[in-house]
């Protein structure tokens, strides 16, 4: 023990032969959980100074003696002895002198692990075990502060270790190990909306919330690529954790960013699930709460139209919904002194793509779109006349409106034929175009 800790004074820049060694040691003789927390403590120290030229020593060394060795001093009471994770959260429990450095220990090499940018998809069972152990088999109800951080750290390392991984390596892995994976996502992707928990649990799962949930995406996205199959993810349980922490409404942006990302890979097409109108359940929540931010406005368009490309349709219900809440946010920014000119812009011209994608879409739509925005797609025009996508939009969508003479008839009744003129692009002379439009 007074070697190892001797070697803390030596602080290389590279990743020394010294703490190979132990590496090495570790992998095929198990020691003792004092002589085993001060190695720890001393590659702790050391393994932060390793290089990208040090990737094999990172993989083969660091990351299969940590997960080697969480395997043997976490799962069972004993190094040789067979897992009894039973007995060992029962340990946890009674807070045994044991348990307490078996506790220090995995929490240091969780910890450690997630400084590695390794691959080693066999050890996914081993922290998922690990995780329950030293947590003493708590519920997300009743979990400590502490136990959000070990959650959270170990959904960080799933994630990373199903980078790069193929389906061989979930082949490897097992039912039962793919099994125990799922049901950790699906435990740990909590909504703001989940009362059962108390409030100091909720305390301290809200200060691991984004990371949490921004690693557990991951994980889903992972899977998805890896095998997109529909007894994987697509089970009923697991989508409606994910359509809720969709809805959560405290989710930061770049958290509910991430999570439209995987809709397209979960995409339904014609079949129904809880993920049915979680888009448009997003948009209107925000908006409705004054935090709809254009990030999320124009991604929640872009996903849509990634779904509908898929086979998703609008229905129409949805669709009118949609109409109704492009033209608030429509008449908000025409209407209202709007302080920050680029984000109504932003505002304006997806809001002018969903009008002009929804009047394509269905004929149905068009008397609905043409009385609650002809005027707003007016306004929108006149506000953005140096914005040609914006512009080119309005311009399609009145086209499409205007072709059908009832609706014809409505745009020339409610702003006038001169007005409309004046909107449209002007030919060199300065003149509207003399092109026919349907106006």
């Amino acid at each position: 023990m007074e070697r190892i800790r001797s070697q803390r004074m030596r602080m290389d820049l590279v990743f020394t032969h010294i703490a190979r060694n132990v590496f090495e040691i570790l992998l095929t003789y198990p020691a003792t959980l004092d002589i085993l927390a001060e190695a720890m403590t001393t590659l702790h120290m050391q393994t932060p100074l390793l290089t990208q030229e040090d990737r094999l020593e990172r993989e083969l060394f660091a990351g299969s003696a940590h997960a080697n060795t969480l395997s043997r001093h976490t799962l069972g009471p004993t190094p040789y002895a067979a897992q009894d994770l039973n007995s060992q959260i029962r340990e946890q429990l009674a807070v045994t002198p044991p348990a307490i450095r078996v506790l220090g220990l995995g929490t240091m090499i969780i910890d450690a692990l997630g400084k590695f940018n390794h691959r080693c998809p066999a050890a996914i069972p081993t922290l998922v075990d690990s995780l329950w152990m030293l947590t003493a088999g708590r519920s997300p109800s009743k979990k400590q502060a502490k136990d959000w951080q070990l959650t959270n750290n170990t959904a960080h390392i799933l994630s990373m270790n199903l980078r790069e991984s193929e389906s061989t390596d979930l082949t490897a892995l097992g039912v039962k190990g793919l099994d125990s994976l799922i049901a950790f996502v699906q435990t740990h992707l909590i909504s703001h909306g989940s009362r059962w928990m108390h409030e100091k649990t909720r305390t301290s799962w809200s200060a691991v919330q984004e990371r949490l949930t921004l690693n557990l995406y991951g994980i889903i996205k992972e899977l998805l690529r890896i095998q997109n199959r529909r007894d994987t993810l697509h089970h009923t349980d697991m989508l409606q954790a994910i359509a809720d922490s969709f809805k959560d409404i405290t989710q930061e942006d770049r958290v509910i960013i991430r999570g439209f990302n995987i809709l397209s890979d979960l995409n339904m097409g014609q079949s129904s699930s809880p993920l049915d109108r979680v888009i448009l359940h997003v948009l209107r929540s925000r908006w409705d709460r004054n935090s709809l931010t254009p990030e999320v406005w124009a991604k929640g368009h872009r996903q849509g139209m990634l779904l509908h490309s898929a086979g998703a349709s609008f229905n129409p219900m949805e669709t009118a919904c949609l109409i109704q809440l492009t033209a608030e946010v429509m008449g908000h920014c025409t209407h209202s002194s709007y302080h920050d000119s680029q984000e109504r812009a932003r505002f304006l011209q997806t809001g002018s793509t969903w009008l002009r994608v929804l009047a394509i879409d269905n004929m149905s739509n068009w008397s609905r779109i043409s009385i609650l925005t002809t005027e707003l797609i007016l306004n929108t025009m006149a506000q953005s006349q140096d914005d040609p996508t914006t512009y080119g939009n309005c311009i399609r969508t009145l086209c499409l409106l205007s072709s059908n003479a009832e609706n014809g008839d409505r745009v020339r009744d409610l702003v006038g034929v001169d007005k409309i003129m004046n909107l449209l692009p002007k030919e060199g002379g300065g003149h509207s175009t003399t092109h026919p439009l349907p106006f």
